[in-house]
């Protein structure tokens, strides 16, 4: 799928709030452990939530589309296939997510398979996910190529009452450890080192756990109890923030109005959000009733740091407005390195399109205060998702070019390409 800038202009407007890309895969894999229930306000366009779907069929849970933005899920008893595989196109989320599940649920002499999106070589660690499989009692180990990244093996013992360790994880993998406990019949999660990284990904588990009927109890451990009596249950993803500070980030070279992205959730979150925009330059305010809406009535770059270190969601707002006005420092990269949403091709690659920047000891990217020229490429062709938004916002402060391989956009921040339309930027995507 191709983008075409055709101008970069008269943006302003309203938007709803499009999805939260890692609510919808916590919501959707907490339904899973709980023995079914239904999401809903998906995106089918991702790839992400897809692969997700698919895989969950694969060990034994009948998964159903309803409609476009609802998704069925119920555990009838059926055996789990022999072999289910996912890939690494959104990361190590959806392997992070679902190899502990898959512990726990494959039958005996089954394989859950982790195959790489590409042949390029690895940037990021696959030994927090072997651990994680380990920490429920599965067998994991690398499979010694792009086709078998990861194989995990079932779990001898799944019964309720697991107590499963981790040192220092990544949020992503406890939150996978934590659902993989919920679905075997409880158990206690404990961290020990430095504490969760990423901790968010974690927060996010845990409240979709208690949507879902499990009681989660914290302490020294986080321990999950089973789900309460009942039905299935109704679970919605939340807005997305992180797609909506995207979106902005996108959209600032063409503002000339206010813009206003309504249906947001309130909270920590939300002022977290807020504080990121003013700080980049964003005159941004939140007025909340039944929700909230978030106002930007204007915009001037402006030097910022983002921090990535507790929540790695970010990342592509980071990108993109690097891409754009180069400015930015950026902290905590390794977050997103650990989860497999950036590599160190990303410095050169901002070269590639006229951006100064450089990384230091791995963890801080630092662009230049200068924005940055003409882009010396017309066209460009990407293949991970950090990588095309930098495209896009590139070619949309330049006011033309044309970027190949935005579905890998729509993977991870479903619908942002729609409400950028619907705002008045003049893109094309065919």
């Amino acid at each position: 799928m191709k983008a075409r800038v055709v101008g970069c202009r008269g943006v302003s407007g309203r938007v709803e709030a499009t999805p939260s890309l890692w609510d919808s895969m916590v919501k959707i894999v907490a339904a899973a452990a709980g023995g079914g229930g239904e999401v809903d306000n998906l995106r089918m366009e991702s790839r992400c939530i897809r692969d997700m779907a698919k895989a969950l069929g694969g060990l034994g849970y009948r998964v159903e589309w309803v409609s476009s933005t609802r998704l069925h899920i119920r555990d009838e008893g059926g055996e789990p296939g022999s072999r289910v595989v996912v890939d690494t196109s959104c990361g190590l989320l959806v392997p992070g997510l679902l190899a502990p599940l898959a512990a726990v649920r494959l039958p005996p002499g089954g394989q859950f398979v982790v195959r790489g999106a590409s042949r390029r070589p690895l940037a990021y660690s696959l030994r927090p996910i072997i651990e994680a499989v380990t920490a429920v009692g599965g067998r994991a180990w690398p499979g010694g190529g792009p086709a078998r990244l990861i194989v995990v093996e079932p779990a001898a013992y799944t019964g309720a009452g697991r107590v499963a360790r981790l040192q220092s994880p990544p949020g992503y993998v406890a939150a996978g450890v934590l659902a993989a406990l919920a679905a075997a019949g409880g158990g206690r999660l404990l961290v020990y080192g430095s504490g969760v990284k990423a901790a968010k990904r974690l927060e996010g588990m845990k409240h979709a756990l208690r949507e879902a009927g499990f009681r989660v109890e914290e302490g020294r451990w986080v321990e999950v109890a089973p789900r309460e009596a009942g039905g299935p249950r109704l679970l919605r993803a939340e807005p997305g923030l992180h797609e909506t500070a995207l979106l902005l980030a996108l959209a600032s070279p063409c503002m000339e109005g206010g813009l206003e992205v309504s249906g947001l959730p309130g909270g920590e979150g939300l002022s977290g959000l807020e504080y990121l925009l003013k700080a980049s330059g964003f005159e941004a305010r939140v007025e909340c009733g039944r929700d909230c809406s978030l106002h930007v009535d204007s915009f001037a770059p402006s030097s910022a740091v983002v921090s990535l270190s507790e929540d790695p969601g970010y990342v592509f707002f980071a990108a993109a407005y690097t891409a754009a006005w180069a400015r930015l420092t950026v902290t905590g990269l390794r977050s997103a390195v650990l989860e497999g949403l950036l590599d160190e091709g990303f410095e050169a690659f901002l070269h590639q399109l006229g951006v100064e920047v450089y990384i230091e000891d791995g963890d801080r990217l630092v662009a230049a205060e200068q924005e940055p020229g003409e882009p010396g490429l017309a066209r460009i062709e990407c293949g991970e998702p950090a990588y095309c938004v930098a495209a896009l916002a590139r070619f949309m402060k330049a006011g033309r070019g044309v970027v190949k391989g935005v579905e890998r956009i729509e993977d991870v921040a479903p619908g942002v390409l729609g409400s950028l339309q619907s705002l008045g930027a003049g893109i094309d995507v065919y």
